[in-house]
């Protein structure tokens, strides 16, 4: 059985994950979360293409057990974890094993829209965790008071202040990362949620 705490023993050829760290962690005690993968609609067809080759070069290498079968192993599992850590192919959830089902639907909702900076329509954010937008609605506001159109738009402000105050990116650029196609609109929210514009925030709260 392979050890989660020696695949970083090699500098430059690993840098452990999400997934590794959890690993390791689960061995010093009890845990008490666990690990939610989900995949992007779109990036299924990709994570097939990739993953199954290395889970029958990993059974094929099992089974035969020649010699340095160890190490042969240890590649290919490093090639899943770093194709089961990939942004732009899964959402990776910690989620607590007392949770109940609507807490569970929360946090995965929550952590794809942290990890898309709020900038996710509705369809396909409902369509990530198999459930009716309409029903997805009104779990998410139970659980924060919020509508998912509102959660997202407070999750997109805060990446706002906090390129505006720790990057040099330049206004246009930053509505351009956010998604916005249309820069009043950004400013309108903004300056209803802040108080002031992008700009005099950037001004008053910029980190030297």
């Amino acid at each position: 059985m392979l050890d989660p705490s020696g695949l970083d023993l090699v500098p430059g050829q690993y840098e452990p994950g999400a997934l590794c760290r959890f690993i390791k962690e689960s061995q010093t005690g009890q845990k008490t979360e666990y690990l939610d993968l989900t995949a992007d609609t779109a990036a299924r067809e990709e994570i097939l293409k990739k993953a199954l080759p290395l889970l029958k070069a990993m059974e094929e290498t099992a089974h035969r057990k020649g010699p340095g079968y160890g190490y042969q192993m240890m590649g290919l599992l490093l090639e899943l974890f770093a194709l089961l850590e990939n942004p732009a192919l899964y959402h990776l959830t910690r989620i607590r094993v007392d949770s109940s089902p609507k807490d569970f639907v929360y946090q995965r909702t929550l952590s794809i829209l942290m990890e898309r900076h709020g900038r996710i329509r509705r369809e396909e954010l409902a369509g990530m965790v198999h459930y009716n937008p309409d029903y997805l609605n009104r779990i998410i506001r139970r659980q924060c008071g919020l509508s998912i159109s509102q959660l997202s738009r407070q999750i997109s402000l805060e990446y706002a202040k906090t390129l505006l105050s720790e990057t040099s990116c330049s206004i246009s650029e930053i509505i351009q990362m956010l998604g916005f196609t249309n820069r009043s609109h950004f400013y309108r929210i903004f300056e209803a949620s802040e108080g002031m514009n992008p700009g005099a925030f950037r001004d008053r709260f910029r980190l030297p």
